[in-house]
């Protein structure tokens, strides 16, 4: 019934109990004082039938009937047969280069199963018998471009959002703001409800159609200058930007 353990101190005391009992001849003083165990008759109720089956245990099992035993059950409805198992890591060694996807259909077509494993429980077998060779990824090295420093107007633009603060309406403020980076003159300084792309579109327009296109302008790779799951980190809006430019 799985593992088991040393007796303890106790199981040691209700073994001596269950001996004295069976025997007649009472308990022993220590076990009384501990009050671990208080043989009755077994006509006595609920207490009689377990002292009668922990007196059935200790005579076929001994002090050992009364350690702590694994609480595992005997069987598992869900368990994959042990047939099924062996065929899956025979796959596997068979065709080193198959993950548990192409295993399991090949089993689907070998095997006249009702039930086939899920794709998972595959991986959880090979995985269990180490079967499963894990690649480390490896994150592509990202390097910065050098920053310049222009010295003539208009050459190159700063824009960032200046941090967002609630409003006396319990709304977000988002002030976007584009500075030209050789003389720090302010361009542009809008409140903004939000970050989307939709409302910079329009204050870049207007920018540009004042103060004219910069050689180059400077963000950080916030939202909505920037996108990590865009090719080349490329959002609409720097994309736009490039455009205007060519």
């Amino acid at each position: 019934m799985g593992d088991t353990f040393a007796p303890s101190e106790e199981g040691a005391c209700l073994g001596r109990s269950v001996t004295s009992w069976t025997s007649g001849s009472g308990l022993s003083p220590a076990c009384s004082r501990a009050r671990r165990w208080r043989p009755c008759a077994p006509s006595s109720g609920s207490r009689g039938r377990r002292a009668t089956r922990f007196s059935n245990a200790y005579k076929d099992c001994g002090v050992s009937a009364f350690t702590d035993r694994s609480r595992r059950p005997y069987r598992q409805a869900n368990r994959l047969p042990p047939q099924l198992e062996a065929a899956i890591i025979r796959l596997k060694r068979e065709y080193p280069g198959w993950g548990a996807p192409k295993i399991r259909e090949k089993l689907r077509r070998q095997s006249t199963a009702p039930h086939l494993p899920a794709i998972s429980t595959v991986h959880a077998v090979l995985d269990r018998h180490g079967l499963v060779h894990r690649r480390r990824r490896r994150r592509p090295a990202v390097r910065g471009t050098a920053l310049s420093r222009p010295t003539d107007p208009n050459t190159l633009w700063c824009a960032d959002y200046k941090g967002e603060f609630m409003l006396g309406n319990r709304r977000y403020c988002y002030p976007l703001t584009i500075t030209d980076f050789a003389s720090r003159y302010l361009l542009t300084c809008e409140a903004l409800s939000t970050t989307q792309e939709q409302f910079a579109f329009t204050v870049f327009e207007r920018t540009f159609k004042e103060f004219g296109l910069p050689h180059a302008i400077r963000t950080d790779n916030g939202v909505p200058f920037a996108s990590a799951h865009a090719l080349y980190g490329l959002s609409k809006l720097a994309v736009w930007w490039l455009r205007l430019r060519h």
